[in-house]
């Protein structure tokens, strides 16, 4: 294991902690990275995931979508931002994230906003504003 994926992989946990995070109540409990491509990634896989999930952020137009692919260890996947948004005085991107890996695959789309500090975190999804009582 090198330092190079090491420090890729403290940058992409967050990320995958804010996406459970995100999830809504009830849903955000690790189980669902059973049986997700990340559970079986390598550590060139996240190194190649986070590469490109920078530069696709930073760098791609939106529906442009870059990929990355380990021959090593037979995993892939692309990252296509849709759209790209201001919110709160920060650049987010609407984003659709495809990976496969030993026979598992997935696709979810998320919103990443840019941070002061350079880096990109998943927006929170918005609470739904609650339902007004109806009487009889």
């Amino acid at each position: 294991c090198n330092n190079g994926a090491i420090q890729m992989r403290a940058r992409i946990l967050p990320t995958l902690l804010g996406l459970a995070l995100a999830l809504p109540a009830g849903a955000a409990n690790w189980n669902f990275l059973e049986f997700s491509p990340a559970n079986s990634f390598t550590d060139r896989d996240w190194e190649l995931m986070g590469q490109t999930m920078d530069e696709a952020l930073e760098k791609a137009a939106d529906g442009d979508t870059r990929g990355w692919n380990n021959p090593q260890s037979g995993a892939y996947g692309t990252i296509q931002p849709l759209n790209t948004y201001e919110a709160r005085g920060a650049t987010c991107r609407r984003t659709e994230i495809y990976n496969n890996a030993s026979g598992a695959s997935g696709t979810n789309r998320f919103d990443f906003c840019g941070q002061e500090d350079g880096t990109w975190k998943v927006a929170p999804r918005p609470r739904s504003a609650p339902r007004a009582a109806t009487g009889n």
